[in-house]
């Protein structure tokens, strides 16, 4: 083994064996934030066209973009790391995506997730059912020095087909609009409770059939991707028995929003075994 690669193999080492989450902050770290330029394009005679507008003050022409957000997290499983968000979230990235990640003092690191020479499209693996996609990082040493203690232990993920007892509490951390980005990198972080077992409903981004479990608030633009914790706090189960809670666990990651025209809305969360079985193909 070369110095390098045997300095590679220690910093990976060292960062899959660091993270013990205990509580909500020590999970910040494991949360990313995505932010990709998307053209813009006009429909003329059946065509797409790109729409291009003048600078102010120039006629330098520069292409008009939507940004398209999105959440996402790190995971590590022998010694491997791994990121993780949603297929639907994924399938935007370019060569523009960009990755915010925390580094020391709470301050945002920005970098570009692909380099040129990659195909964003062909980076990741998808489930065969479910809106998740997980990709394989393969970090320089200087980004791996800061990585330190970014990644979640496969074992936190609920690797059972199952949905969370209604009685818990559950938080998701990401990054709704942006917000928790600039300055200061400071995830936001949404209560809800679940509201469902696991249902069979249609994904919203390609209409298939899938397993979820529902929650009773709505998701926000930019927390698609984004994971959803048991924090095992003690809770009261229908006797009103108080139950101490076990470690904490990612029970999945969010898919998007439920409603109908009548103003109801309950968020749609993929189960995390899912997430598991998709890291489990980069094994097979």
């Amino acid at each position: 083994m070369t110095a390098r690669k045997y300095l590679l193999f220690f910093f990976v080492f060292m960062i899959c064996n660091k993270v013990a989450a205990q509580s909500i902050e020590d999970i910040f770290a494991t949360v990313v934030y995505f932010e990709t330029d998307s053209l813009q394009y006009k429909k003329i005679n059946e065509q797409l066209f790109e729409i291009w507008l003048k600078k102010p003050n120039s006629d330098e022409e520069m292409p008009l973009t939507n940004k398209i957000r999105g959440s996402g997290f790190f995971v590590t499983k022998n010694n491997r790391l791994f990121l993780v968000t949603a297929q639907h979230v994924a399938e935007s990235f370019n060569h523009s995506t960009r990755i915010t990640i925390r580094k020391g003092n709470d301050e945002p690191f920005i970098l570009l997730l692909f380099a040129q020479k990659h195909n964003p499209k062909k980076q990741f693996k998808y489930s065969d059912d479910a809106d998740v996609a997980v990709m394989e990082i393969f970090p320089d040493v200087k980004i791996l020095e800061i990585l330190k203690g970014h990644f979640l232990p496969i074992e936190t993920l609920n690797e059972k087909e199952e949905a969370p007892k209604r009685e818990k509490t559950l938080n998701i951390i990401g990054f709704p609009l942006g917000l928790g980005t600039e300055k200061k990198f400071s995830p936001i972080t949404s209560e809800v409770k679940p509201a469902s077992g696991l249902l069979e409903l249609l994904r919203f981004d390609n209409n298939k059939k899938c397993i979820f479990f529902l929650i009773d608030k709505p998701s926000v633009g930019g927390f698609s991707g984004a994971p959803v914790f048991d924090l095992a706090k003690p809770f009261s189960d229908m006797s009103g028995l108080i139950i101490t809670g076990g470690p904490i666990k990612c029970v999945g990651l969010v898919h998007g929003t439920i409603s109908d025209d009548t103003g109801g809305k309950f968020g749609a969360i993929v189960p995390s075994f899912y997430i598991v079985k998709t890291i489990n193909k980069f094994f097979e």
